[in-house]
């Protein structure tokens, strides 16, 4: 209860102090300026799935047009994961800097509707996803909150209406992050996940990974 009280004083402080992150409206324009030049393009989704070291798919990604890459997950294994990124969908705290270490400059569309976590140096530089998305996303999923990955995911099909979309690193937390210390399932439905991103494929426009040994 107190973490839900606390987190409510932060976002009603971050509304306060930057009203402009939760204005749909100039949010919905700063995302159509922010992936004009990535639409209708192939798009790879790279997750940070463990399982995405099981395979050589470095040179595959960096040769798709768009290279979209998920919260911390920097590429440590260019066989396995490539090199380029063009756009980081962000859902967790991190500043300017580190991501300019780790990543270059890409594009940012931060993903979370937890807007107090955003970095106050990213405020005027990223686009965020309107909140109006980020529901129509939840309701795919029952209601659930949805994972960055399904968030990038629909993101490339339905905003930058890319011509093929193909994920990578992905497993539905089969294996841990690779970056995590350990595994973390407790914040998304990763049944509910995997089964709509199935769907897709069967309707298809998205590309599954490469399958995991432990799948």
């Amino acid at each position: 209860m107190l973490r839900v009280i606390r987190q409510y004083l932060l976002d009603l402080e971050c509304k306060r102090r930057h009203p402009e992150l939760y204005d749909d409206v100039l949010q919905a324009e700063r995302m159509e300026h922010c992936t004009q030049a990535f639409k209708r393009k192939t798009v790879a989704i790279v997750g940070n799935a463990n399982s995405i070291f099981e395979h050589s798919s470095g040179k595959t990604i960096d040769e798709t047009d768009v290279v979209v890459r998920i919260n911390q997950g920097a590429p440590i294994n260019f066989i396995a994961q490539g090199g380029r990124t063009d756009i980081l969908c962000l859902a967790v705290p991190t500043g300017r800097a580190a991501i300019s270490e780790t990543f270059g400059n890409p594009a940012i569309i931060f993903v979370s509707p937890r807007r107090a976590i955003l970095s106050s140096d990213l405020v005027d530089t990223v686009a965020v996803l309107p909140l109006q998305n980020w529901k129509v996303v939840s309701s795919l999923l029952g209601g659930c909150r949805p994972s960055a990955g399904m968030i990038a995911t629909w993101i490339a099909h339905y905003l930058l209406q890319a011509s093929s979309v193909s994920l990578y690193g992905f497993d539905w937390k089969k294996t841990k992050t690779y970056y995590a210390d350990k595994m973390r399932r407790k914040h998304h439905n990763w049944a509910l996940e995997e089964a709509l991103m199935m769907k897709w494929a069967k309707e298809g426009w998205l590309k599954l990974p490469p399958p995991s040994s432990r799948s």
